[in-house]
């Protein structure tokens, strides 16, 4: 691995911050020019805008109602294990689902710590325990003193004032 020279970086760090003061000043003199036109036509947009807002709020509402409506029908059909039944209906201009969609299989710590005899280091290694749970069993020192954190090192670089 190369040994960090200091004053290399330095320097690089000096071009870097030369070519940000830069990049913010161009930003500054786009956003002076830009800001009457932004303020011009959001004033000349405005009505156009208020108009769209008064009549798009109730069809808004309407949809979300019948969407509201339309889950309703479809989760109301059941299995033997009363579950939704995954369907699709779709009409000419829409498409509606319910989906089944498993999530990650999860482990009973109990039922895995019974199963399993050899309890070796491996074994062990199957096991996390949650922080939050472990509130509610153990203390906040005791916590502290059975974790572990794992250090990562990320890059930032940013303006120095």
């Amino acid at each position: 691995m190369a040994k960090v020279n200091p004053k290399e970086v330095k320097e690089k760090l000096e071009q870097w911050a030369v070519l940000q003061d830069r990049l913010l000043k161009l930003e500054g003199t786009r956003n002076k020019k830009l800001d009457p036109h932004i303020r011009q036509f959001e004033e000349s947009t405005k009505p156009i805008r208020e108009e769209f807002d008064k009549k798009a709020g109730p069809i808004r509402e309407k949809a979300a109602a019948l969407q509201a409506e339309i889950e309703i029908m479809l989760r109301g059909e059941r299995d033997a294990q009363g579950n939704p039944k995954p369907a699709t209906i779709a009409s000419v201009n829409a498409v509606a689902s319910i989906e089944r969609r498993d999530g990650s299989r999860i482990i009973n710590a109990k039922k895995f710590f019974d199963f399993v005899k050899n309890k070796n280091e491996k074994f062990w290694q199957c096991f996390t325990v949650l922080i939050k749970e472990a509130k509610n069993v153990v203390s906040e020192k005791e916590i502290d003193d059975l974790s572990t954190k794992k250090t990562t090192y990320d890059f930032s670089i940013r303006i120095n004032r």
